[in-house]
């Protein structure tokens, strides 16, 4: 059966995937070379074209895709990046990536009225969850960027239940692990504030990255 499908294969159409395909991962370049030179790192596209392709292999063979950003984090700290400046790096664009999924969602939902006639049923309220964890998902990771105190308050809340119903075995740890990410997510504020036209170029790639991927 395989080698009857592989014979139908139309090489024009490979040809055009493999394009698609590169055209994903050089997106993901071009944001990290735009991040990095921002934070102060001259790194060539070159080095970016690895540390995606890096991702795009490691989140290929590890479950739920976890093994890519730390594999392109270690990578990047093995060229002399701060471990810091990679986190940072991997944050923005998983940020952005985040909000580019509703734009392209929103989009296809209001001006491709066939393609919601087609899902109807069951799917579509499916699909309609998956917005709206997404959307929760985006907003929380907004809101740890721009809103530190309140998310130090909130975290907290969750976290004394938790600590009392002993479901935490090292509360002081989680607690220290919070505090870390809070002050990954605030130094992303940091640098959207001083730069805002970086934010829009790393959505604006976000957005053709992903339009790569769909088609």
């Amino acid at each position: 059966l395989l080698l009857n499908n592989l014979k139908r294969l139309q090489p024009a159409y490979l040809a055009l995937g493999l394009g698609f395909m590169f055209g994903y991962i050089a997106c993901e370049a071009l944001c990290t070379w735009q991040i990095l030179g921002y934070l102060g790192h001259h790194v060539s596209i070159r080095h970016c074209l690895g540390y995606s392709l890096t991702g795009f292999y490691f989140s290929s063979i590890t479950p739920s895709a976890t093994g890519g950003q730390p594999a392109q984090i270690y990578y990047m700290n093995r060229d002399e990046i701060p471990v810091a400046h990679g986190a940072l790096n991997m944050m923005l664009i998983a940020s952005c990536y985040q909000v580019a999924a509703l734009i392209w969602g929103g989009c296809i939902w209001l001006f491709a009225p066939s393609v919601r006639e087609m899902i109807g049923g069951g799917l579509e309220l499916l699909l309609l969850y998956g917005a709206g964890i997404m959307l929760l998902l985006t907003l929380g990771m907004m809101m740890f960027m721009f809103l530190p105190t309140p998310s130090r308050k909130l975290c907290g809340a969750v976290l004394k239940p938790a600590e009392k119903l002993h479901l935490l075995r090292k509360p002081e740890a989680a607690r220290e692990r919070l505090e870390h990410m809070l002050s990954e997510y605030n130094r992303g504020a940091v640098c959207v504030k001083k730069k805002p036209g970086l934010a829009v170029r790393v959505l604006a790639l976000c957005l053709v990255q992903q339009g790569f991927l769909f088609s």
